[in-house]
């Protein structure tokens, strides 16, 4: 029958092909392990889904270019902030050239267009952001629950917070001040109480005063989910090509909660006084921020988003001098004094435009200078003799700093190659801060992702975090565990690569996992149903053919999904036996199936081995805590009282010969030679007693 045809022979021969062109040598190979042997048809198939959905659902590839457009897209709506015409700088807020600049705060091009048009673009505003308060609240359900129907939302949320989270943060957050911008104090009492941007409108009359609550919900919401955005940021992997990657997002929240003042404050503080030397305190707030713990990866973008704030932090001082007038000579006649102004006013304009380059340039090298205090810091590491206490190489005061400083590690001998020297001097650096800041959770995790990612380090990795859940946490340190553990779920799943460490693959992988689940019980069904239909007294030949056809389907489409899945996972050691089971009892391909089998139980004894052997790490051996220095090839036994072997690592088994289980038991004299093994037990008796 065509069930059993063509492709369970060749399974079953063992033919495969080797069109290295269509799928990459690991994945072929892989997949010869796990009995798939693909035709060229379905490897031109399989690549091209995968690129599909590697571009569109994969780890989020953030070029320079689009770093620079959100760069500058951050610094229009900063210095609109601070560079208002209603504040006296000398120009016109009617010509083209400011209109045209000014759009992003949306005052002038809603006050232009009426009210009616600003409520109805609010309302969808607002039933927008509702929507995706429920959709998270959507995916968090589906988080607890491990279920994941639907990969659209996740991407929906994406892209709703790389935008507007992100991107257009102070214009969305503009956007639902207007409804609230009633000139509270510090104007003439006649206007108090009524809208700024549309005059006759009294904020707190009947119905205008029905679009305030729904408004002032709704920036709640948006501040909120907002902070929620910037603080999932962190990206815990030290050699992410992600260049708006960072270890710690605790700047960026503070950063951006900062702009919210700043945005809520031009709304709520009427007097220029107040107001300006409120804009001088948050961007210096924020330059501050940026040059203390430098929170991105990459340099480059520490330094530009440094100059950013140097550049609104120069905006804001001149915007003081130009309110205070401490320069102008207030006496005189009225006309005199009036002309004095102008020309005052004027010439703080010019002093504006012609100093924002150059402090933005300042500033970058400000950021230059402090990166260049932490390279003098790793340099102490680099150049301490061997033995040195590392606490007199440098003392940490704070976990940033200690990342900043593990930094190091980033250099790669080519595109896909680590320097070995820069991730071992990263290394002591990250157990200079182990030691250093015992008990810190932050820290805690920091090193274990160091473990992970960079060392590879799996079991060890995850030794340390249950070192972090017992120890005191953040709402932000608690996340960043969340999210240490959240990706080793994804990649004890069976994800890989940039797609273990991506939450929409993540997704994608289970709801293949369980289409697998749901077409292995099809397909057992089917052949259930053909043998029932066979097994009759009578058999008609039309309602065999159907049970043929239905059983011909279900296989194809249960053997399409295992190719899937097993080429995306191809380590999952549960996901390979059952296919072998798919193979002994649907395809009747037993030689296929054994192979899996075998492949299955090889891969699990291995995990179990290196479970077994998760004692090895730094942690569970604290001896080792603070020394410059490791062997990772010592060989270490674990013995009771009675010097029986409880557990033997395997560089010791190299050593000695024997297998774990060989030894695991006995006495350790069989490893000591004569005649010392003869007196080993009554030195260690005498040890203890003593």
């Amino acid at each position: 029958m065509s069930v059993y045809g063509s492709e369970a022979g060749n399974s079953a021969g063992g033919q495969d092909t080797q069109d290295e062109d269509t799928i990459s040598q690991p994945h072929l190979q892989n997949s010869k392990l796990a009995g798939l042997f693909l035709e060229d048809e379905d490897q031109d198939y399989q690549r091209e889904e995968a690129s599909l959905l590697k571009g569109f659902f994969g780890e989020r590839i953030v070029t320079w270019q689009f770093v620079t457009f959100k760069i500058i897209l951050d610094l229009w709506q900063l210095l609109t902030l601070t560079i208002n015409p209603q504040y006296g700088w000398s120009f016109n807020a009617y010509d083209t050239w400011w209109q045209v600049i000014d759009i992003i705060q949306l005052n002038y091009f809603m006050s232009a267009r009426g009210l009616t048009f600003f409520l109805v673009c609010l309302y969808i505003f607002i039933a927008l952001l509702l929507f995706t308060l429920a959709i998270c609240i959507w995916v968090a359900w589906s988080f607890k629950n491990q279920v994941f129907d639907y990969v659209w939302p996740i991407t929906f949320l994406r892209w709703f917070g790389v935008i507007f989270f992100q991107m257009l943060d102070i214009l969305s957050m503009t956007f639902f001040l207007m409804t609230l911008d009633c000139q509270y104090f510090g104007v003439d009492p006649a206007v108090i109480g009524y809208n700024q941007e549309f005059p006759s409108e009294y904020c707190w009359s009947f119905p205008y005063v029905i679009n305030v609550v729904p408004a002032s919900i709704s920036l709640i919401i948006f501040v909120v989910l907002a902070a929620a955005f910037q603080m999932g940021e962190m990206e815990l992997n030290m050699m992410t090509k992600n260049m708006l990657g960072m270890a710690h997002s605790k700047a960026e929240v503070l950063s951006f909660l900062i702009k919210f003042l700043m945005t809520s404050a031009s709304v709520f503080l009427n007097s220029l006084e107040w107001l300006s030397c409120f804009y001088l305190g948050c961007s210096l707030l924020l330059l501050y921020l940026s040059l203390k713990w430098e929170p991105y990866y990459h340099a480059w973008v520490n330094h530009t988003r440094a100059a950013v704030n140097g550049a609104l932090l120069y905006s804001a001082l001149v915007l003081v001098i130009l309110v205070y007038t401490p320069m102008l000579d207030k006496g005189g006649d009225s006309s005199k004094a009036t002309s004095t102004l102008a020309a005052y006013k004027l010439n703080c304009t010019i002093a504006l435009v012609a100093g924002l380059a150059p402090a933005a340039v300042l500033a970058g090298l400000c950021s230059v200078l402090r990166l260049r205090h932490i390279q003098a810091i790793v340099n102490k590491f680099r150049d301490a003799p061997p033995g040195i206490k590392n606490i007199l190489i440098h003392k940490f005061s704070d976990v940033r700093e200690v990342e900043m400083c593990a930094r190091c590690c980033r250099k790669w001998v080519d595109e896909l190659t680590y320097d070995e020297d820069a991730i071992n001097l990263a290394y002591e650096i990250l157990k200079a801060g182990m030691e250093q800041l015992p008990g810190n959770a932050f820290m805690i995790i920091l090193y274990s992702s160091f473990l992970i990612d960079v060392k590879d380090g799996f079991q060890s990795g995850l030794t340390e975090l249950a070192a972090a859940r017992k120890a005191d946490k953040s709402f932000l340190e608690s996340f960043a565990l969340y999210s240490r553990e959240q990706l080793h779920t994804q990649k004890s799943s069976g994800a890989k690569g940039s797609q273990g460490a991506d939450l929409v693959s993540y997704v994608e992988q289970q709801r293949s996992y369980r289409m697998a689940m749901k077409v292995n019980k099809d397909t057992f069904e089917a052949t259930s149903s053909f043998w029932t239909c066979l097994l009759k007294q009578n058999v008609q030949l039309s309602a065999l053919t159907k049970k043929v056809a239905i059983l011909d389907a279900r296989v194809e489409e249960a053997t399409a999904t295992y190719r899937h899945l097993l080429q995306r996972s191809p380590d999952n050691w549960m996901l390979i036996r059952m296919y072998g089971l798919f193979l002994e009892l649907v395809r009747n391909d037993p030689l296929g199936a054994a192979r899996n089998y075998s492949e299955a139980e090889r891969i699990r004894l291995a995990e179990e081995e290196a479970k077994h052997n998760a004692f090895l790490t730094e942690s569970a051996m604290p001896y080792y805590k603070g020394g410059r220095g490791t062997d990772n090839t010592k060989g270490v036994i674990i013995m009771n009282a009675k010097c029986i072997v409880k557990n033997i690592n395997k560089a010791a088994c190299d050593v000695t010969g024997y297998y774990q289980k060989e030894l695991q038991g006995k006495n350790v004299n069989i490893l000591i030679p004569r005649p010392f093994s003869d007196q080993h037990d009554q030195y260690v008796k005498k040890h203890i007693t003593n």
